[in-house]
């Protein structure tokens, strides 16, 4: 899932990303398995990673040596990656309008400048997209695989966000609760499930009480989800079910 996919990816980076004597570069923070509390200490000049697609697909050192060069005159000793974006953009298996998706993405870097970071970069590999990302070369191809539903199935996305859960409970809880529903009902009905990746970001208008919640501008949301509907019965699907972790997204 992409809770998973993310962590594989960053431990993935954590193996790789280190000097000639076998020492750590940076240390690597999961944004989505902090508790509020801790978002709240993280220095405001720290990197934030925002990564498109499926996070196992970058190879990470090259990722970070990258961000390091943009950092030139910042040490890069600890850098935090945030779930990744599972599509909507150019390249990926569900295409949205790139003005649409331009206004999704920079409505939540807008959320992380206001909360006071100001190094926050967008991890690409798939082309440009006509805003300000990092290009990286995937280990796959250069396009995501697009969906190959059969005419009768039903699409299932869930949706999540990535927010405060109290003082004990991670950013991703949302996610993670959502991404498992998903995953038991495909189990119990595979052959009429295509499940889409979860989506980890969603609306938070209470957002600016704790710090740690992210989110995407109402509208731009709406309108995201409006496209995807549309672009799942452009390829013959003909009912669409989205089942919801976070109560702003409704």
């Amino acid at each position: 899932g992409t809770a998973s996919a993310i962590r594989a990816g960053v431990n993935l980076c954590r193996s790789l990303w280190k000097d000639e004597g076998g020492r750590m570069k940076a240390e690597v923070v999961v944004y989505e398995e902090l508790t509020f509390p801790e978002v709240d200490a993280l220095p405001r000049d720290i990197t934030l990673l925002i990564p498109f697609g499926d996070a196992n697909d970058y190879a990470w050192d090259t990722v970070l040596d990258r961000v390091q060069k943009t950092r030139s005159a910042v040490p890069l000793d600890r850098v935090c990656v945030f779930p990744a974006i599972p599509y909507g953009f150019r390249g990926s298996s569900l295409e949205v309008d790139p003005k649409l998706f331009k206004r999704v993405i920079q409505s939540l870097i807008a959320t992380l400048r206001e909360d006071g970071f100001t190094n926050v970069f967008v991890i690409n590999g798939y082309g440009p997209q006509g805003f300000a990302t990092i290009s990286i070369k995937r280990r796959g191809e250069s396009r995501a695989r697009p969906f190959s539903p059969l005419a009768d199935q039903v699409a299932l996305i869930p949706t999540g966000h990535t927010e405060q859960h109290a003082f004990h409970l991670p950013l991703s809880t949302d996610t993670l609760i959502i991404d498992a529903i998903a995953r038991g009902v495909e189990a119990q009905l595979p052959a009429a499930i295509l499940r889409l990746p979860t989506w980890p970001y969603g609306v938070s208008m209470h957002r600016r009480q704790y710090p740690g919640t992210v989110t995407i501008d109402p509208r731009a949301w709406e309108d995201f989800w409006v496209e995807i509907v549309g672009q799942i019965r452009s390829i013959g699907l003909k009912m669409v079910y989205l089942i919801n972790g976070h109560g702003g997204n409704h």
